[in-house]
């Protein structure tokens, strides 16, 4: 049996850190050896939205960890809000578009931030 200890950032320009740490190993340090980055994003890698302002810290896995991927408008519970519809970044900058026109913001404003949609990696795939 392992487990995984997360080292979070003292300072924010380093990467937070896991490592795997088998049970036995528990009592003491980790073995710096093993340590692995894990990439933190400064946006929502599915809407684009600043992940910094997100009041919730992001969204939710299945098991009930944050994502450090994709903001709490986004992903629940390891799975995707937006309707099954929108499964293509540029149906996700119309659905977005439209989100924020009714949360009052001005239409050329949410053309504007939704121009990255296409270049995050949930639409990477889809879209290439």
């Amino acid at each position: 049996m392992t487990f995984v200890i997360f080292h979070p950032p003292q300072r924010r320009s380093q990467h937070l850190w896991i490592s795997q740490v088998p049970a036995a190993h528990c009592n003491g340090l980790p073995d710096t050896a093993n340590h692995q980055p894990m990439k933190t994003y400064k946006f929502c890698q599915s809407c684009g939205y600043p992940m910094k302002k997100d009041k919730q810290g992001g969204g939710t896995e299945k098991d009930g960890t944050r994502s450090a991927r994709y903001c709490s408008m986004c992903y629940q519970d390891g799975r995707f809000l937006s309707p099954p519809e929108v499964d293509t970044a540029e149906k996700m900058q119309k659905f977005c578009i439209s989100q924020m026109k009714k949360s009052g913001i001005n239409g050329l404003l949410a053309w504007l931030a939704t121009r990255s949609i296409p270049r995050l990696e949930r639409w990477k795939k889809v879209s290439a």
